[in-house]
């Protein structure tokens, strides 16, 4: 299918980032590409949907391929693919930086507790 067309084929991971703009992605984003998968890893994707695009069997319902927001959320999802924001550096430099940020608050929440959370209300007149 996509091997034919665009060289050997890619690894199942490294397929969304490769798709040439979002006209094919979408044309490849229907009922069939589930076939790359085995029956127990379309049924743990399927679980990580909501109950409304699954079905009895565990399985994914055909209609979510025409939803507009799963389209539109994997469109962004391969965007940020692309961008490497995936990438394990890129992640342990966000974790860092929550962190970092966690911390800052930590310390002036030390600092201005009694001024701030300490104080009690008065309930009025």
């Amino acid at each position: 299918m996509l091997g034919d067309e665009f060289g050997p084929p890619a690894p199942r991971a490294a397929m969304l980032i490769q798709l040439p703009g979002k006209n094919l992605f979408k044309k490849c984003f229907t009922p069939g590409v589930l076939d790359v998968f085995s029956l127990e890893e379309q049924a743990e994707l399927a679980s990580l949907l909501p109950s409304v695009d699954q079905t009895g069997a565990g399985m994914i319902s055909p209609a979510v391929f025409n939803s507009v927001h799963i389209r539109e959320t994997l469109a962004k999802f391969q965007e940020d693919l692309e961008e490497g924001l995936y990438d394990p550096g890129t992640l342990e430099a966000m974790v860092e930086d929550v962190e970092m940020q966690k911390d800052k608050y930590e310390a002036w929440k030390d600092r201005h507790y009694e001024e701030t959370w300490g104080e009690r209300l008065d309930a009025g007149p």
